[in-house]
């Protein structure tokens, strides 16, 4: 997936011309349907893990409701489906009360429906190869999470930066305050456009992966290109730190637009 919370950053970039300049707001939207954004960000897999669990818990209200646990079973089951079944025109779990409402109700109907009934024999073998697998588990974490690290996705991450905007200007750009900190390929060097917001030139500091890698000044009030090249040491990781900071001193904040980090030769 695109990493959880990035649909409505990101949405823009999977909408066609013609939709935006029909529905500008769009470029920052929500996909109005949970199951459609929960796969978008978590990926397929975690689309699948998240409709098996919704479906378990209607089962198990279905089930109680059926098998006469009483008015409340039935109302709550109900409720639950209708609720779940508004989820294909709208995002109600982006609302944190609703979200948390709601898993406390799906939680307490499918505790309710499987206390209800005796208690299993132990399965000791099932306990085994369970306890197995979590080992498993907890013993290549690590590993695994190093791996990921290397290779995470960073390309649309921003640290004190605010969402992509077109807003009175012409490039689409993010803005920040003094200070930024973006990540860009690791394997080749980068092109991207600032504009600092003054009424006179600004020195910026760039540092990657916290190295100094060039001190530039930009001319106010219009975008300059800003090259890096290429290190020479091999990379460890897609990507690479870079910070900016503006190092001219001034008597008030300088706020500064920046655009889409581009990969070059």
């Amino acid at each position: 997936g695109i990493g959880l919370g990035e649909y409505y950053q990101r949405s823009g970039e999977f909408s066609s011309p013609a939709l935006l300049s029909l529905f500008p707001v769009a470029v920052h939207e929500n996909a109005h349907n949970n199951f459609l954004q929960v796969a978008a960000e978590l990926g397929l897999s975690g689309g699948l893990v998240f409709a098996w669990l919704v479906g378990v818990v209607l089962a198990l209200a279905a089930r109680g409701a059926a098998r006469g646990q009483g008015a409340s079973a039935v109302v709550t089951a109900g409720a639950l489906a209708g609720f779940v079944l508004s989820w294909l025109g709208g995002h109600p779990l982006l609302i944190p009360e609703v979200a948390c409402a709601f898993w406390i109700v799906a939680g307490a109907v499918a505790g309710a429906a499987t206390s209800a009934h005796a208690p299993l024999a132990p399965l000791t073998r099932w306990r085994t190869v369970l306890a197995a697998a979590l080992l498993f588990i907890a013993v290549t974490l690590p590993f695994r999470i190093q791996a990921r690290l290397h290779q995470a996705d960073l390309e649309h991450v921003g640290i004190g930066v605010t969402g992509w905007t077109t807003e009175e200007d012409t490039e689409r750009y993010r803005t920040a305050v003094d200070s930024a900190t973006l990540f860009v390929p690791a394997d080749s060097g980068f092109r991207i456009r600032l504009k600092p917001m003054s009424d006179h030139a600004v020195r910026v500091e760039l540092r990657l992966d916290g190295r100094v890698a060039d001190v530039i000044v930009l001319a106010p009030g219009q975008w300059n290109d800003v090259y890096v090249p290429r290190r020479s040491e091999r990379a460890q990781a897609r990507f690479s730190r870079l910070d900016l900071r503006i190092v001219t001193p001034a008597d008030r904040p300088v706020t500064i637009r920046m655009t889409k980090v581009v990969p070059v030769s």
